[in-house]
């Protein structure tokens, strides 16, 4: 798969740059069973940056997703899966930053057992987009960085979803959310579960 970012440039500062610029550097050195691979990435002539990465055939999580919750195994198989990328990815350096179900592809290995391939290291700077609000930790909504411990509060949130079938928090601002965030979770995902 080859991503060319069509906005010039991020429009933060030169240290942002450079870690990010790093990251994409150490993302093609991974090299884990459950993390698509990075083959390439760079800047274009005109300017334009790019990622080269592994093309990976299978179902995304919100797909799956859409047919309702998953069992307790099965969620345990995923979400261990996708620790150990994350585990990974975060001992080179590395965070994700848009952890979401759309970010997690399950497929097949050649054993014919599933296997979880988390994708788009590299794609995001953190921000906020359509779709990613409920995945995101209080201190990158407040507008603080992202760090490892937001990587883990997203797939936090992706457990819970994959157990009960539903979003850990309901609001309709990112301020809702945030103040739902900080008072905790109102109904626990074991009392969701029949």
């Amino acid at each position: 798969v080859v991503r060319v970012f069509m906005n010039d440039g991020y429009g933060g500062d030169d240290f942002e740059e450079k870690v990010f610029a790093e990251e994409r550097v150490s993302l093609s050195h991974l090299n884990h069973p459950n993390i698509a691979g990075v083959f390439d990435s760079g800047e274009l002539p005109e300017g334009k940056e790019f990622i080269v990465s592994e093309l990976v055939e299978g179902k995304s999580l919100a797909t799956m997703l859409a047919g309702g919750s998953f069992n307790s195994l099965r969620t345990a198989r995923i979400i261990r899966q996708t620790s150990y990328a994350l585990s990974e990815a975060h001992q080179n350096g590395i965070l994700h930053r848009n952890l979401r179900p759309e970010n997690i592809v399950l497929t097949v290995s050649e054993a014919g057992i599933e296997l979880v391939k988390l994708m788009n290291f590299g794609v995001s700077r953190g921000e906020i987009i359509e779709g990613n609000l409920a995945y995101k930790a209080p201190e990158e909504i407040e507008g603080g960085f992202s760090t490892y411990a937001s990587d883990i509060y997203s797939l936090a949130v992706i457990a819970f979803r994959m157990l009960t079938g539903q979003m850990p928090y309901e609001f309709e601002t990112e301020e809702e959310l945030v103040r739902a965030q900080k008072r905790g979770l109102a109904t626990k995902a074991t009392s969701l579960r029949f």
